[in-house]
């Protein structure tokens, strides 16, 4: 309407009015035609709408820049002109002046295209009519404020999905939108709803606080209630209604506003987090460890009743309370675990030791965890601590009980290891003692004869009787030397383990066919006599059963040892055997599977057995290399020693060779002496019954030629060899031996003998071997 008087007053043929919204953009508020007809700007819809937005430029923007009035006949050629869009009218004319509230420029009105162009009074006359424009242009801001407020306020209402509701008190009419009477279940065709209604809707139990509180409201002008309903489909809901009274002038209420909101869902949830806190602060005060629950500046909270009984904290009030207030000596690495808690680190220690003021140790285990709040950030700490004193010293009492009982295991071990010695060595020497018999005493008996014997047939004609006598003999001598040496070889006595183990291998070999394969993994093994022994009898039982149950004539001895074991391993690709029956089997006596196995382990050691029906048989055998502890002295089954021989005596003396005779059994002795007595360029110049006797003898006269038994007691053959050969290399040793072995016969010649013979060899062998 006013931009049409504007026209009408100025003769114009067309004209807009345009409103600032910053300093530099215009929004349209009106256009005539034919201007309006060549807007192309259109909404979504096809519809044409007024341009907005524009920029502030061009003769327009001179009105709104400088604030003044101004026409031009000549538009398109004006300095200010930045030309016309497309489909605008020609412009021929232009009038344009500012319009203006409180002295600030808001806004435009334009016209142009009078006929034969504007003038002053054109300008005066269209400046009457800005402040109506003006006064139009308020109110229309006015308006549209008001519409975007009801309009952003219907969102709001919307999108928060709140219900609206009037009360008048002087009528009690109500009335509700649709959303209000959605969250009670009511139909939503009438806005009016009776409080009858209204009152059977919400819960029995809240009736009375609802009632009351909206008699408060008349009082203090204010309602804010929270109360519960039940809908007519019998569901449960909970509402908060929040609304304003509004009084005349004499104080009586005569209108109320208010909303309504289903907050049924808030409800639960708090009342879950309520339950929740409820269940927790009761975990942590019935918990039967010691818990407390801190805010982040180390208060308070919750905290359990062991919490209270292990800190002696009886009932007092700690809620609130900082932490460091009530332990104010508390370490600082403590200090230093809550920090990290805060941080979100779980931070634990399984020994942590803590002196009381009193001097009084407590052991503890603790852990701090950090707790966080539903925005997932860290609000505090808890803390979990377990007093472990009494466990500890339980801990330290049975380290020390178990430490006592290993001391006394180690003891009955040691007891039970030196008895198992024992019994190895008591067997071994009863083993010894019947052999010493068999050699000692009959063996040499049976060889004295044999000499005499020979004494005789040289000096008398030859008698056939005496022959088959001496042949008998022969035979008696060969059969208690082979059970001597079965019960007790001189090979264990004498040699180290290896060479008797190589000694029971070729043993084997020649008695029963069997091909017994020696492996040795070791450069040098030096074990006690004991382990030599057990080891030797072991392996010997091993090798007796494989004949006896394998039926092989195969067998592989692999020996191999570590720092502190030598390990023995038997092996056979013969019929096998279920294990299962060395520990149902009855042993009836010697060395059999399980007193073998039993052996090893009183020693130390042990015995294991791999072997299937038809799979062959591994056993290995393993002990200690020593027995004794590390500050006795190890002592090895054998000597070893590297002599060199200096020379050797001419046996040139006017008196002739001298010989010194050396056995223990003095009939032996005897029956030398009468087979040299007499032999030219022979002079036995004395006797002994051991290598010592031998010793000392050669040290007080000495020999050309020692006749050297190797077996005897105290010192033996091959020791006193050895010694002889290092104080006086020239004097000659002749070894005399009832065993054939070889290994016993390399013994005493690397010990310094000249030649080792059989007792059982003929005296011209003897004679030749001393001249």
């Amino acid at each position: 309407m006013a931009l049409a008087v504007a026209e009408e007053l100025t003769s114009s043929r067309f004209g807009f009015i345009g409103e600032l919204t910053s300093e530099d953009r215009m929004d349209d508020m009106a256009i005539s035609n034919p201007g309006w007809e060549a807007c192309k700007m259109a909404d979504p819809i096809g519809h044409r709408i007024l341009p907005s937005g524009l920029s502030v430029y061009g003769l327009y923007g001179r009105v709104l820049s400088e604030g003044q009035g101004y026409y031009t006949n000549a538009p398109m050629s004006h300095p200010d002109s930045r030309g016309l869009p497309e489909g605008h009218p020609t412009l021929t004319a232009f009038l344009g002046v500012p319009l203006k509230e409180s002295g600030k420029v808001i806004g435009i009105v334009a016209v142009g295209n009078r006929p034969g162009g504007y003038r002053d009074v054109d300008v005066e006359a269209l400046e009457l009519l800005t402040p109506s424009i003006v006064q139009a242009i308020v109110r229309f801001r006015s308006e549209r404020a008001l519409r975007e407020s009801e309009e952003h306020k219907r969102l709001a209402i919307e999108i928060a999905q709140i219900g609206t509701w009037e009360y008048d008190p002087l009528t009690r009419n109500s009335f509700w939108d649709k959303r209000s009477k959605q969250f009670f279940g009511l139909p939503t065709d009438d806005a009016r709803v009776d409080l009858k209604k209204f009152f059977s809707l919400v819960h029995p139990q809240d009736q009375t606080l609802v009632k009351k509180e909206m008699n408060d409201s008349i009082k203090n002008g204010i309602i804010d209630i929270q109360y519960r309903i039940i809908k007519a489909d019998g569901e449960e809901r909970t509402i908060h209604a929040i609304g304003k009274v509004y009084f005349d002038s004499e104080g009586t209420a005569i209108k109320a506003i208010g909303t309504h909101v289903d907050i049924t869902d808030q409800k639960r949830s708090e009342n879950a987090l309520i339950e929740r806190e409820e269940q927790l602060r009761l975990f942590i005060e019935h918990a039967p460890a010691a818990l407390a629950m801190f805010d982040r500046d180390m208060r308070y909270i919750s905290v359990s009743r062991r919490w209270r009984t292990d800190y002696n904290l009886d009932d007092r009030e700690l809620v609130g309370l900082c932490h460091y207030e009530i332990f104010p000596n508390i370490p600082e690495y403590w200090k230093e675990a809550h920090q990290r808690g805060m941080a979100g680190e779980v931070v634990r220690n399984e020994n942590d030791r803590f002196e009381r003021a009193g001097g009084s140790v407590q052991w503890l285990r603790w852990e701090v965890r950090p707790w966080r709040n539903q925005s997932g950030d860290v609000a505090g700490i808890v803390i979990f601590t377990e007093d472990i004193t009494k466990r500890k010293e339980s801990e330290e009492a049975l380290k020390q009980l178990n430490e006592t009982l290993e001391e006394r295991v180690a003891i009955r071990t040691k007891a039970l290891q030196a008895l198992s010695v024992e019994l190895i060595e008591s067997e071994e020497q009863e083993r010894s003692r019947i052999a010493g018999i068999l050699h000692e005493d009959l063996q040499q008996i049976l060889v004295s004869a044999r000499m005499q014997l020979q004494v005789v047939n040289e000096s008398s004609p030859s008698e056939p009787l005496l022959e088959n006598v001496e042949k008998l003999l022969e035979e008696s001598i060969a059969i208690s030397r082979s059970l001597s040496h079965e019960l007790s070889p001189s090979v264990l006595q004498h040699s180290d383990l290896v060479d008797a183990l190589q000694w029971l291998a070729l043993q084997k070999r020649e008695r029963f066919g069997m091909k017994v394969e020696v492996e040795v993994n070791v450069d040098h093994l030096v074990v006690e006599t004991p382990i030599k022994t057990f080891l030797f009898r072991a392996v010997q039982e091993l090798l007796f059963n494989v004949i006896k149950h394998a039926h092989t004539k195969s067998v592989q001895i692999v020996i191999s040892r570590s720092d502190e074991a030598i390990a023995i391993e038997v092996i056979d690709q013969g019929l096998g055997f279920d294990t299962g029956i060395i520990d149902s089997a009855i042993v009836k006596g010697g060395l059999g599977l399980r007193s073998i196995r039993e052996r090893a382990i009183y020693v130390g050691g042990s015995l294991s057995i791999d072997s299937s029906p038809g799979k062959g048989s591994r056993f290995t055998l393993t002990v200690p290399i020593t027995l004794r502890t590390a500050d006795e002295p190890a002592q090895p089954g054998i000597y070893q020693q590297n002599l060199s021989l200096s020379g050797r005596a001419e046996a040139s003396r006017a008196d002739g060779i001298r010989v010194l005779i050396v056995d223990d059994h003095k009939v032996v002795r005897q029956g030398l002496i009468h087979l040299m007595s007499g032999k030219p360029g022979i002079q036995v110049v004395g006797e002994a019954a051991n290598g010592s006797e031998a010793l000392e003898f050669t040290r007080k006269i000495p020999p050309d030629v020692v006749i050297m038994d190797i077996s005897m007691p105290e010192m033996d053959g091959i020791e006193a060899t050895r010694r002889i050969k290092a104080e006086l290399p020239y004097v000659r040793v002749i070894g005399l031996s009832m065993h054939q072995d070889d290994s016993i016969t390399q013994a005493m010649l690397k010990a310094g003998a000249e030649t080792v013979l059989s007792k059982t060899a003929s005296s011209s062998e003897l004679l030749k071997a001393i001249y």
